[in-house]
């Protein structure tokens, strides 16, 4: 297998792309909440009808460039003060792709109850915290610890792969496929995706973006599946992040 790294503007990248050449694409834009995202990174404080039509010119991009059967995922967070952020990014790109589900909640961080889990996890578990976040000071808003992964495809029927290795998860009872009237091992995953960030005493401890993906979440993204098997260097995976210095198109 030959791997090129396309480094460049996804907006100048894409358009050198041939039609229908990609498989999957994977990308977490700046969500225009006014953070700061290091020295020399573009302002996510731009106004919003102009930021809504940008986005919605990368859509069109990126449905020109999808196979008929190909695969879209788009992360895009909100705060206290854009609440809507996320939702106003995917109806950009729903103009241009077919959402395929409901999306995927990024879990980051959770407090889990320990009374649901089987008896030998209860103690351990009970009200921990697992996962690093953001903390926020306030007496109207709670820690955001999630965000959403939005599932795009040409025509809503793209075939994907919910027991794949590393994606299926095992039953909690064993004898629950038999009851169920089958003998699989794995059930799907769900469309909560728990992938935490590592905790970290300080800042320092962090690169320059705010919210950097945490390692691992390469196993899940595209979140909860794989994609269906295919002839090996059938179409492309489009990875890109608007908002590090450097941005990149793999194509496999």
């Amino acid at each position: 297998m030959t791997i090129e790294v396309y480094c460049g503007d996804c907006r100048t990248v894409l358009s050198t792309l041939a039609a229908k050449s990609v498989k999957a694409g994977v990308t977490s834009p700046m969500y225009n909440l006014g953070k700061s995202y290091g020295p020399g990174s573009p302002d996510d404080d731009r106004p919003l009808a102009e930021y809504l039509r940008e986005q919605g010119e990368i859509a069109a991009a990126i449905a020109r460039v999808l196979t008929a059967d190909g695969h879209f995922f788009l992360n895009v967070g909100a705060n206290s003060k854009h609440p809507w952020r996320s939702v106003q990014v995917a109806m950009e790109y729903g103009k241009h792709l077919t959402l395929q589900q409901p999306p995927f909640t990024w879990v980051k961080s959770i407090a889990a109850n320990g009374n649901t889990l089987p008896k030998h996890l209860r103690d351990e578990m009970h009200e921990r915290q697992v996962g690093h976040f953001q903390s926020i000071n306030s007496n109207y808003y709670v820690n955001p610890t999630t965000e959403l992964v939005w599932h795009f495809s040409p025509n809503g029927r793209s075939q994907i792969d919910r027991l794949a290795e590393g994606v299926g998860v095992p039953y909690v009872w064993a004898d629950q496929p038999a009851r169920f009237g089958h003998y699989r091992e794995l059930h799907c995953r769900g469309s909560a995706i728990h992938i935490p960030y590592k905790t970290t005493q300080s800042r320092a401890d962090r690169d320059y973006h705010p919210a950097p993906l945490p390692r691992g979440a390469g196993t899940l993204l595209p979140p909860a599946c794989r994609l269906s098997p295919g002839r090996p260097g059938a179409g492309s995976v489009l990875r890109d992040r608007r908002d590090a210095p450097r941005r990149s198109a793999a194509r496999a």
